[in-house]
């Protein structure tokens, strides 16, 4: 089990590190045939494919079946993942247009320490790494990615009965930090003493998330209260523009959950908006607050200009809804604008070398004028 794990791992490491080919992808669906799950798009073509790599031992899953079909039988598959370390592991390629686009690899343990109440047979103890080909989301840990913007290491929810480590970094990483963030303990598997906690199982991921807490709490205060460096914003957030406040709505509508305002866009700085420039439209804004804004951001009013960070969609035909991004109202000034324009052009580069290297960010469309 330990040695298909850390060949499983090798593979995907290797698939990373190189440009992987459609004939790597297949020769990888080849060499793991025996344990590839079912996938979840039939045929596996190279223009949208999904691979699915689970290994266990085959005991360990006979046992689980006999529980599932015989309920009263379920305490051999628990005595044997005592005794033996329950352990999966599991690998996903996402392949699109012949590139793969997002690659993962998951170690699962079973703990039999320190059971709960809630779990008295234990809990799972879980380690992912994830490298992904279109980046992050705005919101992705950005109070670590400010100082690191390739890659972040966290605890993020949805982990019940279990705890998670998570490391996630985009194909521009350097080796020796991809190194770390994959830096899976395979002893957990083989050896007596079990592995409890997320520095057991991803030494290095856990490193670098430990020297992150350092200083953010603070990080994260800037954050809620919008005070991070405006060349991040404009690096990280997908669509941008410079819009006017033509008007405001005073006073929300008896039983909406919206207000309104009519702007208009006079510049798309970055991203593909649908939005005539130089026209009056009315806009609704889904309310998180008091105003049209951003959750912690500041509020528009009637005759400014601002720099908006959001997407544009049609509501209903005539109807547009603006969907502000956190922080997503940023005052007009020549200042702020040639810090979001540096963020803009750190974004640009970045999606440059991503199609050097065969990939092509979908979100990242140049401004337009139209």
């Amino acid at each position: 089990m330990r040695a298909r794990a850390e060949r499983l791992l090798a593979d995907v490491r290797a698939l990373q590190l190189h440009k992987a080919s459609w004939s790597d992808v297949q020769a990888f669906r080849a060499r793991w045939k025996d344990w590839r799950a079912v996938e979840d798009n039939s045929p596996c073509t190279p223009a949208d494919c999904r691979v699915l790599v689970s290994t266990e031992r085959p005991i360990q899953t006979l046992l689980w079946k006999l529980g599932d079909r015989h309920p009263y039988l379920n305490f051999l598959g628990h005595a044997y993942s005592f005794f033996q370390r329950g352990a999966t592991a599991y690998a996903t390629l996402t392949v699109r247009d012949g590139t793969i686009t997002q690659s993962r690899f998951t170690l699962f343990l079973i703990a039999f320490n320190s059971p709960s109440p809630d779990s008295p047979s234990g809990y799972g103890l879980v380690g992912t790494a994830k490298q992904d080909a279109e980046g992050f989301g705005p919101m992705d840990f950005i109070s670590s990615r400010a100082s690191h913007p390739e890659y972040w290491a966290g605890k993020p929810g949805g982990c019940t009965g279990c705890i998670k480590l998570v490391s996630s970094y985009t194909p521009l990483v350097d080796r020796e930090t991809m190194l770390k963030l994959t830096d899976f303990n395979f002893s957990c598997i083989t050896r007596w003493t079990a592995c409890t906690t997320e520095s057991d199982i991803l030494p290095g991921a856990w490193k670098i998330y430990d020297q992150d807490i350092q200083g953010r709490e603070e990080r994260m205060k800037a954050f809620e209260e919008c005070r991070l460096p405006y060349e991040t914003l404009g690096r990280e957030y997908k669509s941008t523009a410079i819009a006017d406040v033509v008007s405001r709505q005073a006073v929300r509508p008896a039983g909406s959950a919206n207000l309104a305002a009519d702007i208009r866009v006079v510049r798309n700085l970055k991203g593909q908006m649908d939005w005539p420039l130089n026209e009056t439209q009315a806009i609704s804004v889904f309310d998180r607050g008091q105003a049209i804004e951003g959750r912690s951001s500041i509020d528009m009013a009637f005759g400014k200009r601002y720099i908006l960070l959001g997407s544009f969609t049609e509501d209903k035909p005539g109807s547009k809804v603006l969907a502000l991004d956190d922080c997503g109202v940023i005052p007009y000034t020549d200042q702020n604008l040639a810090a979001i324009q540096r963020g803009i052009d750190e974004s640009t580069a970045r999606d440059r070398k991503l199609r050097e290297l065969g990939f092509t960010p979908d979100d990242q469309h140049p401004p337009t004028d139209k």
